[in-house]
């Protein structure tokens, strides 16, 4: 199997929402790669 990347699209909000998640403090570790993922393939 290849891990190709495929490019996503993300609304405005979406992204202003996964942002407002990326500079919060108190999420967990998991949750920050998770969003900063999103944002990189979008």
């Amino acid at each position: 199997m290849s891990n190709s990347i495929k490019a996503i699209n993300l609304s405005e909000e979406d992204k202003t929402a996964l942002e407002k998640i990326l500079r919060q403090r108190n999420i967990g570790a998991g949750t920050f790669t998770r969003a900063k993922i999103l944002l990189y393939k979008s």
